[in-house]
């Protein structure tokens, strides 16, 4: 029934978009939560380019595979990590915040390790 899967379409980028808007609003909060503990929020940027390291030379070759990509980003509850970055390096500047500003560590406390440890 051709209805049906129209239906089922509508319904399902509904959630898709409700859940990329939640993972940039989380992205926001992170900016937010790491800057208020005195964190350099620089940091989620670096995780993002972490991530997009992740693919393999060959992979990121193959012409086939920017179709496939394509295909699952259209699919995905979270949106391209490019936009996240884009969005994540906009509240940055807006804040102001850089990567070398002195109010903002980039080492996590000592103790936290300790206590990671024990776990």
């Amino acid at each position: 029934d051709l209805a049906g899967l129209a239906d089922i379409a509508l319904n399902l980028t509904g959630v898709m978009v409700y859940s990329q808007d939640q993972e940039f609003e989380s992205d926001e909060l992170g900016v937010q939560y790491a800057a208020a503990a005195g964190i350099n929020p620089w940091g989620i940027v670096d995780f993002f380019a972490f991530l997009q390291g992740l693919t393999p030379p060959d992979e990121a070759t193959d012409p086939l595979n920017e179709i496939f990509s394509s295909l699952g980003e259209l699919f995905s509850t979270h949106p391209p990590t490019d936009e996240r970055v884009d969005a994540v390096e906009s509240m940055l500047h807006a804040i102001p915040v850089t990567r070398d500003d002195a109010n903002y560590a980039w080492e996590i406390e000592p103790g936290f390790n300790t206590i990671k440890a024990l776990l």
